[in-house]
């Protein structure tokens, strides 16, 4: 006798495994499933539903231990865009998981293709033209109004908790943000390693740079070069009294005041230097002045100074040499006039 695997009935319900669909589309358990409570869609609206706004497909399971109550597993909603005033060609699908057998939306697939998985801090989109995806984060690790992290593990993973995670924070209106990198989990008491400010400033041992680059510690590197074609410059003009004006600047050793400013990661040991506020009555265009009214000196840019006081001391010396030289020549010519009157005086004595 053959065996009936699926059947259409009167009200047009659709029933595999069974011969009398209690809903639209009707699995029965007994027949198919190896779990104790197979999912399956009962003769409910809210297990179907489709009207001009858009609709949803439910996966329940019934208890039949509690009266045969349903329960939700998981659904999946769509939406026309037309019905909040959009293309109502256009429409964008959800994805629902439950919890003790109340469903909240866990993803979301917009029309434009941007796909945002919800309470979970992470959001994925394409923009309109494909050629760019993006990733961002929402209601994240951190206060969804100030931020949030995507936080790794040991092993560089992606975790909820970890010792490294990267950081968006930004003000409460979300209108200035920046970029921190941190050691800890505490996206607020956390050591910054490194922030990226909104102006495009970045920060290495301080959450405050003064400067493209603000590093906080001591720099090792090969090589650095500077920007110095003749083709980008303009006003060119000679530096003028370079030696006199290195005479009025003075070198100095010191220490840092490491433990009054730790947040500026000063090196220990003795070190080698100009005092900024020094330089600044001498060269002010060398000197930078921070928010706080802290000084910094552009180093690099004593060196043309410093090249042109060489040059203007060794043509002292050049002329000091060619004096020299002149003055040599005079007393060796005045040598050999008083070697001649004393030979005349000798013959002189000689002959009375």
């Amino acid at each position: 006798t053959p065996s009936i695997r699926m059947s259409i009935n009167q009200n047009g319900n659709i029933g595999i495994g069974t011969t009398d669909p209690a809903s639209i589309f009707h699995i029965d358990q007994d027949e198919i499933g190896t779990l104790d409570e197979l999912a399956r869609f009962v003769h409910r609206r809210s297990d179907i539903s489709v009207n001009n706004d858009g609709g949803y497909f439910a996966l329940k399971v019934v208890d039949n231990n509690n009266g045969g109550d349903t329960y939700d597993h998981a659904r999946i909603s769509w939406v026309n865009n037309g019905a909040g005033g959009g293309d109502e060609n256009e429409g964008e699908l959800g994805f629902w998981t439950a919890t003790d057998g109340i469903t909240t939306e866990k993803m979301n697939i917009s029309n434009e293709g941007n796909v945002t998985i919800l309470n979970g801090g992470f959001e994925y989109f394409q923009n309109n033209s494909g050629s760019k995806n993006v990733i961002t984060l929402n209601e994240g690790k951190g206060n969804a109004s100030n931020g949030a992290d995507i936080l790794f593990d040991a092993e560089g993973l992606i975790a909820s908790t970890g010792t490294m995670h990267f950081n968006i924070d930004s003000d409460n209106d979300a209108t200035i943000s920046s970029f921190n990198f941190r050691k800890d989990t505490d996206t607020d008491a956390g050591t910054s390693l490194m922030i990226i400010e909104e102006s495009g400033d970045v920060g290495i041992g301080t959450t405050s740079p003064n400067f493209k680059l603000d590093v906080r510690g001591t720099i090792g590197n090969n090589a650095t070069t500077h920007h110095s074609d003749k083709r980008w410059k303009k006003d060119i003009e000679p530096i003028e009294g370079a030696l006199k004006k290195i005479q009025l600047i003075e070198g100095k050793k010191y220490r840092w005041k490491i433990n009054e400013y730790k947040e500026m990661n000063f090196p220990k040991g003795l070190h080698y230097g100009v005092i900024a506020q020094q330089i600044e009555t001498v060269f002010p265009e060398l000197v930078t002045t921070n928010s706080e009214g802290y000084k910094s000196v552009d180093y690099s840019h004593m060196t043309p100074i410093l090249i042109e006081a060489i040059k203007e001391q060794q043509q002292i010396i050049e002329s000091l040499k060619t004096d020299k030289s002149i003055l040599r020549s005079e007393v060796d010519d005045l040598k050999a006039k008083v070697n001649e009157i004393e030979k005349v005086l000798n013959q002189s004595s000689k002959n009375h």
